[in-house]
């Protein structure tokens, strides 16, 4: 559980338990309320125990500077695959709820129970995925964050021009999804296309050359509106 949700759970209980004393008695002139109050505190504390231990005695994921748990499965997606985060295999198998990796599936190395990715992994927005990604992603329900390893970090620094080339896939996947949801019918017209764009890059990094693609549309449009 993050920081917050403890906060809330200790002080919501708190008082949830103070606004019952009275209804649900005491014991020993201990109020009931009191007592399932601490006992709710102290499941939740020891499951959170529980998960880490499991996730200790489960398999390892491993890439440049990025490690997590994992059950040894992943979704295939074309060339890539998708490995979900924080999975347990220790006893039983569970997918994890905190992101993904995704990675060419020629670089997945058995090291034991263990899965050693050659790659450099750095964090991506959804619209920056492989479409194929993409649609599996939102097909399994797969909450962000999201890495997108391509190379290993070896080949980064050997050849300067690798990461500009990634930038540039990242810039032309997000191109294709958008051309992917004007074709599925999303944006009705020219102008919802262009907002779209605009939001994107609000929230995104500049991506000057969808502007220079998209300049002249709008243009026609404010012709039209003349």
């Amino acid at each position: 559980m993050e920081t917050y949700e403890w906060i809330l759970l200790l002080v919501g209980g708190l008082i949830l338990a103070i606004l019952t004393q009275g209804i649900l008695g005491e014991i020993e002139k201990i109020p009931v309320s009191y007592v399932i109050y601490f006992i709710t505190i102290l499941s939740f504390w020891e499951s959170e125990n529980i998960v880490r231990l499991l996730q200790l005695k489960s398999s390892k994921l491993i890439a440049t500077n990025f490690d997590t748990t994992t059950d040894g499965r992943y979704i295939p997606a074309g060339d890539y695959a998708i490995f979900t985060m924080g999975d347990i295999d220790a006893y039983f198998h569970y997918k994890g709820k905190k992101g993904a990796l995704i990675v060419p599936r020629d670089a997945i190395n058995k090291l034991g129970r263990h899965i050693v990715c050659t790659v450099n992994p750095k964090e991506v927005y959804f619209n920056e995925l492989p479409p194929l990604v993409r649609d599996k992603i939102k097909e399994q329900g797969i909450e962000p964050p999201y890495f997108m390893g391509w190379v290993s970090e070896r080949m980064e620094l050997a050849e300067p021009e690798v990461s500009r080339l990634q930038q540039e896939i990242a810039e032309q996947n997000t191109l294709i999804n958008i051309l992917r949801d004007v074709g599925k019918g999303k944006f009705e017209t020219v102008s919802d296309l262009i907002e779209f764009v605009k939001r994107i890059r609000e929230e995104t990094r500049e991506k000057s050359w969808l502007e220079k693609i998209l300049i002249g549309e709008e243009e026609k449009e404010k012709e039209k509106g003349d």
